[in-house]
């Protein structure tokens, strides 16, 4: 079973993460149109939606066939976990929370980490850097992130408290538009460079 949410401005998806919420983030986000599940787990984007992303129009879609959940302006034509075609229905928040709650699995080991990664570069122009104990640092400092602020944050740079700009922190960030990438061929920090 997958989450996807739909960055609206292409067809691809991309996986989230579930992690915990206890309190709203900081202001510009707006809750979320129907209750959460009483679970401690819950998903950032489908507790509090960016308000942007409100006006969007964005909604939760459910494969019928295998419970998939799509979050995106408009349904998938294709499951891409069963291949079911025209299978997704609307849900609210909370029915997609119970569909989802106790899976996707945790990333929560260095092993983990660079398991996550290592799939991430496969067939992409970049690859990890080759330096394994700088592989492994980065990795410890992104799961200490992830114990102390919610997200796997880059542990080269500084979250400033504002959620909506901190989530351009998170690892892998979109580092190929950064001055870094341009001029030296890697990442912020290093751990993705130019094959």
């Amino acid at each position: 079973m997958r989450f996807y949410i739909n960055n609206g401005h292409s067809e691809n998806s991309f996986t989230t993460r579930m992690v915990s919420v206890a309190t709203p983030p900081a202001s510009g986000f707006t809750k979320s149109l129907f209750e959460p599940p009483t679970s401690t787990i819950a998903l950032y984007r489908l507790r509090y939606v960016p308000s942007c992303l409100g006006t969007m129009n964005k909604r939760l879609w459910r494969c019928h066939v295998c419970n998939d959940i799509h979050f995106g302006l408009k349904a998938p034509k294709v499951c891409p976990t069963c291949g079911a075609k025209d299978a997704f229905v609307l849900v609210d928040d909370s029915e997609a929370l119970k569909v989802i709650d106790g899976y996707g699995g945790k990333i929560e080991t260095v092993e983990d980490m660079i398991e996550t990664w290592e799939s991430f570069v496969e067939v992409k122009e970049f690859k990890l850097n080759e330096d394994r104990e700088m592989v492994r640092t980065l990795a410890m400092g992104e799961l200490e992130n992830m114990k102390n602020k919610g997200f796997k944050y880059c542990p080269c740079r500084i979250t400033i408290g504002d959620f909506e700009k901190d989530l351009n922190l998170i690892c892998p960030c979109n580092f190929l538009i950064q001055e870094t990438w341009k001029e030296y061929g890697e990442c912020w920090c290093g751990l993705f460079v130019k094959r």
